[in-house]
């Protein structure tokens, strides 16, 4: 069942939202003791990308704090804002928490990112999955089903999604050794950034 506000209204499968992946707000939050020492707050508006986790440090798990025995990294992730404006206007705030559904908004984003969408933004109607955890307990994810393309504001296209920056790109390798054994530069990602969960 979907639902939304604290009154949990029922959402109709049929209704559709516009979202809007310029105005999302990405966030890694650091808890110790069950209480929030630091958070990174990321804006797509202002060309921002949440970066991996490695890259924010507490790597080493033996320091981690410790939950039914087990390494409890400190670090959660969580989209705090992703606007969605409903078929009456009013605009809503989708916010994920778990891995899944973070996933699948980095799906949304980047398909929104690569499309040829003429200024116009993604809608989509929400439905659900679910999967069985390790621990035997149903995890129910959301799904944005895109339906159609609309301007967020009437006839007002929406603005170019803002570049990610890119690592710098390692040396080229010298004359005498080949390519394909070329060392990679400490510290980048080997992938394309565009294969990001989240590219925003």
């Amino acid at each position: 069942m979907r639902v939304r506000g604290e009154n949990e209204t029922q959402i109709d499968p049929d209704e559709r939202f516009i979202v809007n992946p310029h105005e999302m707000i990405d966030s890694w939050t650091k808890f110790i003791d069950g209480k929030r020492v630091a958070q990174k707050v990321y804006r797509t508006i202002d060309g921002e990308m949440a970066p991996e986790r490695e890259e924010l440090g507490d790597n080493d798990e033996s320091e981690w704090p410790t939950r039914n025995s087990r390494p409890k990294d400190p670090w959660a992730r969580a989209v705090l804002y992703l606007p969605m404006k409903d078929s009456t206007g009013e605009v809503v705030a989708f916010k994920a928490t778990g891995g899944s559904a973070i996933g699948e908004i980095g799906e949304l984003v980047g398909m929104y990112g690569s499309a040829d969408r003429h200024g116009k933004f993604p809608v989509v109607q929400l439905q659900t999955r679910n999967f069985e955890s390790q621990h035997g307990s149903v995890i129910y994810v959301p799904v944005f089903r895109l339906v159609s393309w609309e301007f967020w504001q009437a006839d007002t296209p929406a603005p170019e999604v803002a570049p990610v920056p890119l690592p710098p790109a390692p040396p080229p390798p010298p004359p005498d050794k080949p390519a394909a054994i070329a060392a990679r530069t400490p510290g980048t990602n080997p992938r394309n950034n565009m294969d990001d969960e989240i590219p925003f």
